[in-house]
């Protein structure tokens, strides 16, 4: 038996001697199913393009078994903005904080945040938006009104 192949048997079987322990609370029972920006749009969503991406999660021109069906239905319920909601100064390229420590959203492509996490939340879509771990106080004060919030690594649920 090769060493990596004997090394697998007894990890196996200690899993087996000594159980495992989870909590049974429903919870990570599948993984967050959604639609992230990064991959459609890269570093550069706009607001008008995550409006038109909820509309196309919750879209039933599509059928499942001859009945119609969204991507909603099917459980997929986050709708994410990943990186490009921020300004990037043109002096250096990078994240940049006001003298506040606030982040500074880019306006010019995302005009009214608001907007988009309350029609998220009106089409049934949970929307979140991913920070640095060091923003989320703040992006949080940003946007304090929403509710309700989740924290998930870097990522912020409103």
């Amino acid at each position: 038996m090769a060493h990596g192949s004997c090394l697998r048997a007894v990890v196996a079987a200690s899993a087996l001697i000594l159980g495992c322990h989870a909590l049974d609370n429903g919870v990570g029972l599948v993984p967050p199913l959604g639609w992230r920006s990064y991959n459609a749009f890269g570093g550069t969503p706009t607001q008008a393009e995550m409006l038109s991406a909820m509309d196309v999660m919750v879209d039933r021109s599509r059928s499942v078994d001859g009945k119609p069906t969204s991507l909603l239905d099917l459980g997929y319920n986050h709708v994410g903005l990943d990186g490009g909601w921020n300004y990037c100064f043109p002096g250096n390229k990078t994240f940049h904080w006001k003298s506040n420590g606030r982040p500074v959203w880019d306006h010019v492509a995302f005009p009214t945040p608001q907007t988009m996490v309350d029609k998220a939340h009106t089409l049934g879509l949970l929307a979140g938006v991913r920070a640095p771990a060091a923003s989320i106080q703040h992006l949080t004060h940003l946007l304090s009104r929403l509710s309700p919030l989740t924290t998930h690594y870097t990522y912020i649920l409103f």
